[in-house]
């Protein structure tokens, strides 16, 4: 029982994270400035490159050929060189090959964090469905599910006959507007994930030539519009940790009430002597609960400071605190939703 009652705290956490829109486009910023391209016109050792009987990925004849056979699983090919996009405008050309099975599925994968901890995945079949998934670290989950529990969208007024397709993203602050063919299809919006790389993800039976990836960004940023997002930033991360304080508090008192329910209800010594132990342990988990809030306290009260610094305009070198102090947050969060996903996993077990 205490070890579902701590799991509420991480998944609250990553509940957060992540919300994906089919209403409005989000960003309006003017990517006309491009910033990388390639044509695969040669053999670039950053992509990854190999023959078997699961993958063949070959750049040959100004494409990039991928091919995924094991059905069981996903070929996920990212760039290996230090490319990392915020704040573009990404477009991927490529067709289907002949072979490519209806049911398999080509996506770019955007937003793909250092460590390997997340990345966001935009898919499409040939007729014309698409779903947007994440990959938290342990697996790739669908989150553009519907009511039904299904997870592709049928794209309304996809023309199926075009030898060639485009999948778009457009990606300002914490927004990611998804298009297909200039179609669009959804807004994904996540406070961490703001920069990351980019590359393509295959399911079992896909067969597709990339002609090229085009990557667009902005002349300048306006100072205004970086200060606005940094605060606005600051207001997400201030209310999750509000959040989480209100959680812990109440994870907290529910312990302590039923360690105090199961003592007073006891009337068999031996069962007396075992709650004893339950006791103790609830009391530390409880002290484990104590720090936790207080040092979401401590950082909730550095994350007010700083908005108030931002909007005073008192700290010229904010922005760059921020930086770093967001990136170690984003970090944390990660790492605790990975380590509430391998806890989940034990309790299955």
């Amino acid at each position: 029982m205490m070890k579902i009652l701590t799991l509420k705290i991480t998944l609250f956490i990553s509940i957060l994270i992540s919300f994906v829109s089919l209403n409005a486009q989000k960003i309006d910023a003017n990517f006309d400035t491009e910033i990388w391209v390639d044509n695969f016109n040669k053999a670039d050792t950053q992509w990854k490159q190999v023959t078997n009987k699961d993958e063949i990925y070959i750049i040959q004849e100004n494409a990039y050929y991928l091919q995924y056979n094991n059905k069981n699983s996903n070929g996920i090919v990212l760039y290996g060189g230090d490319k990392y996009f915020k704040n573009y405008h990404a477009e991927i050309k490529f067709s289907y090959s002949k072979n490519h099975s209806n049911n398999a599925s080509f996506g770019v994968v955007f937003a793909s964090q250092r460590n390997q901890s997340g990345a966001f995945i935009i898919e499409l079949k040939p007729k014309g469905e698409y779903r947007v998934s994440k990959y938290n670290g342990n697996k790739i989950e669908p989150i553009s599910v519907d009511e039904n529990g299904y997870s592709w969208t049928k794209i309304k007024d996809y023309r199926e006959q075009l030898k060639e397709h485009y999948i778009s993203i457009y990606a300002n602050y914490k927004y990611f507007d998804l298009y297909v063919d200039g179609i669009f299809l959804a807004t994904v919006d996540n406070v961490f994930f703001k920069e990351g790389k980019l590359g393509f993800m295959l399911s079992g039976g896909a067969q597709v030539s990339i002609k090229y990836i085009k990557v667009f960004g902005e002349k300048a940023d306006s100072n205004k519009r970086v200060k606005n997002d940094e605060v606005e930033l600051l207001n997400e991360l201030i209310k999750i940790l509000k959040n989480n304080i209100d959680e812990l508090s109440h994870q907290k008192d529910s312990i302590q009430k039923i360690s105090k329910s199961k003592v007073i209800n006891s009337s068999n010594s031996k069962e007396i002597v075992q709650l004893k132990k339950d006791n103790k342990t609830l009391e530390a988990e409880n002290k484990k609960l104590e720090y936790q809030l207080k040092k979401i306290k401590i950082e909730n009260e550095k994350l007010q400071q700083f908005k108030k610094d931002i909007q005073t305009g008192t700290n010229g070198n904010t922005i760059l605190d921020l930086t770093d102090l967001l990136q170690k947050e984003r970090e944390k969060y990660e790492n605790l939703l990975k380590k509430y996903e391998d806890l989940k996993q034990q309790t299955k077990e």
